[in-house]
């Protein structure tokens, strides 16, 4: 079963006419979201297990901060996942009607994607059926599919514990009705559980260390921290996360203010919530904070990047190392376009007291992506064409928290 996903603005459709033969079949939030539970959650679900993804961009849409969200996140995949396909439908007349809106969709450089400028729904559905059943031939794993399954293996071992299963899955509240209403389906006990430990996050911080404790028993460290490792970036939502990638595809400078107290815990957590689940291990260059001297950090930086990138000291002349970053550049914007992309370095800024100097040293590094952590993400907002502001949804005492439980838990199978 090959699920589409659409991204709608609230009352404009209630049916979408791209269901392919019986194995292709569209997920609207109007019809399918269930009544009573969080909806976030089941949002983010539907963005990872989906094999496509709809945009329409209507008047309503274009002015919807969670269509902006939404379009950010299936842009992330599309740039991460090759295969996966989006969609865009938006007419000229709604750029125009909303130039400061259309503004924040720039970044995600939606012209790129050939679309259907039409909002007559046999005329959309028309144009796309094509490709979809193209993908239907194929049979592509998602990335929930790959992302559950890897989850699934390492909760194999727990077949054979019927009363730890039955403990999990009441302090997990595993139900997945809503989406086997959707696809059908028949998954065991352990899948389910995968399944829940995927979806959009895991809600209370605690809940990760309290999970762990419920496995302590039965699960040996490695199996522990294992789980730790592929779970502690599921307490950050994707829809920030997907950010990153998005900065990385658009031209350089690249540079994202990130609103974070913990410059080591918050970009982190951001970063591997949006890059494991696709094996991807990007080179990340962490550089002290406490120096406002523009010539300095950029000394700091290249001893850095050398060392990252296994120079040993007086190896690599700073002449070579850009040319080599330069190389890397050439290779990525001469690579075919769909295909997965190697992710570049990303250069992790503690608060500066003169952000500026950020962008400054954005502009100096452009084949590298800096982000930089600040008390207020719109303080480079004026910046928009070259700075990605991300207001994370943790509040300031919540990301401290969850900082504390991510090191309780550590001790916990330490």
């Amino acid at each position: 079963m090959i699920i589409a996903c659409s991204v709608l603005a609230p009352g404009k459709s209630d049916r979408l006419l791209v269901d392919v033969g019986g194995e292709f079949k569209s997920v609207l939030d109007l019809l399918h979201l269930e009544q009573g539970d969080a909806w976030r959650p089941q949002l983010f679900q539907w963005m990872a297990r989906c094999h496509a993804a709809l945009i329409l961009l209507t008047d309503e849409a274009v002015q919807s901060n969670w269509v902006l969200q939404e379009a950010t996140v299936l842009r992330a995949r599309q740039a991460l996942e090759p295969g996966f396909r989006v969609f865009v439908v938006v007419a000229p007349a709604v750029k125009a009607a909303y130039p400061a809106r259309w503004k924040l969709f720039e970044p995600l450089a939606l012209d790129e994607i050939q679309g259907v400028r039409s909002g007559d729904a046999a005329t959309i559905a028309a144009k796309i059926r094509p490709a979809l059943q193209a993908m239907i031939d194929a049979r592509r794993q998602t990335l929930f599919d790959r992302l559950s399954g890897v989850l699934g293996d390492i909760l194999r071992d727990l077949v054979d514990r019927p009363h730890t299963l039955a403990d999990v899955s009441d302090h997990l509240a595993i139900r997945d009705a809503e989406w086997t209403a959707i696809v059908g389906g028949n998954d065991t006990l352990v899948d389910l559980i995968a399944r829940r430990l995927c979806r959009g996050d895991l809600g209370g911080y605690g809940e990760l260390r309290d999970l762990l404790a419920a496995l302590q028993s039965v699960g040996d460290k490695d199996l522990l921290q294992r789980l730790l490792t592929m779970l502690s970036s599921y307490w950050v939502l994707p829809a920030a996360a997907a950010f990153f990638p998005t900065a990385c595809a658009a031209a350089p400078p690249r540079l994202i203010a990130m609103r974070a107290s913990k410059p080591d815990f918050l970009p982190l957590r951001h970063l591997e919530r949006i890059y494991r689940p696709y094996a991807i291990v990007p080179e990340i260059v962490p550089l002290c904070g406490g120096n406002e001297n523009r010539v300095e950090l950029e000394a700091q930086l290249v001893r850095k990047l050398k060392d990252v990138l296994g120079y040993e000291e007086g190896e690599l002349s700073d002449e070579d190392l850009f040319a080599l970053l330069d190389e890397d550049e050439a290779k990525r914007s001469a690579q075919a376009t769909g295909a997965a992309l190697p992710p570049r370095i990303f250069v992790l800024l503690p608060g500066l007291v003169v952000p500026g100097l950020a962008l400054e040293l954005a502009k100096a590094f452009p084949m590298l992506v800096f982000v930089v952590s600040v008390a207020d993400a719109n303080v480079l907002a004026s910046e928009w064409r070259v700075a990605r502001c991300v207001e994370p949804a943790l509040e300031h005492s919540d990301e401290l928290r969850r900082s504390a439980e991510l090191t309780r838990a550590t001790r916990l199978i330490a």
